[in-house]
């Protein structure tokens, strides 16, 4: 038998949160895992905040937010998060409503897509970011964490998002599908006190392909 040992999972819970194997903990969560298995962390950082890394002690032993562990005795792990700056530099560059032979998704799928440009100088991921085509409702659809390398631009570099209105297809897929009419997009960041600041927008007329 392998046998079990204590683990403990600590963080700051007005900053985001993590989920032990698929499954939410509390700040200060304890107990009997089995040694030498993976243990599967995700952190979720909350609006206006990022994740840093895993801490044991002083060590930070990963900077992923999906990150597998396994233990030989008694551990405790630290998820810290810090302030987010506001994001600047990211820009909708394109778009393609009504799609019926331009690029296809990872599926082969003819759909509408939202082109994003990084025009600054460092890599940016998009994550925790809002993107949305309703004005009153900035916060329509969060770019969902734990995707890292799709979700993030390198600088001078382009990443599509499908509006497709199937979210469940992957990180870049969103909830809804661009009107052929002509529509505005926003691409929004909220802080920690609730405030959105708008990142860029995209104003587009009707579209036949």
């Amino acid at each position: 038998s392998k046998g079990f040992a204590a683990f403990t999972i600590n963080y700051t819970a007005s900053q985001g949160s993590v989920k032990l194997c698929g499954m939410p903990v509390n700040p200060g969560y304890s107990g009997e895992q089995y040694k030498s298995t993976a243990i599967r962390l995700t952190a979720v950082p909350k609006d206006g905040y990022q994740f840093v890394g895993w801490k044991n002690g002083a060590t930070t032993v990963s900077t992923s937010q999906e990150y597998s562990v396994t233990i030989s005795a008694a551990t405790t792990i630290e998820a810290v998060f810090q302030s987010r700056a506001t994001v600047a530099n990211i820009k909708i560059n394109e778009i393609m409503a009504s799609n019926e032979s331009s690029a296809t998704n990872e599926f082969g799928e003819n759909v509408d897509w939202i082109e994003l440009y990084n025009a600054g100088t460092n890599a940016i991921d998009i994550a925790g970011l809002y993107i949305s085509d309703n004005s009153s409702l900035l916060s329509k659809h969060q770019i969902p964490f734990g995707s890292q390398t799709l979700t993030t631009i390198p600088a001078g570099g382009f990443l599509i998002l499908w509006a497709d209105d199937n979210e469940h297809q992957g990180a870049l897929h969103l909830p809804f599908k661009l009107s052929k009419d002509g529509d505005t997009l926003i691409l929004s960041q909220i802080s920690s006190s609730g405030s959105v600041t708008q990142i860029d927008n995209f104003k587009y007329f009707g579209q036949n392909t």
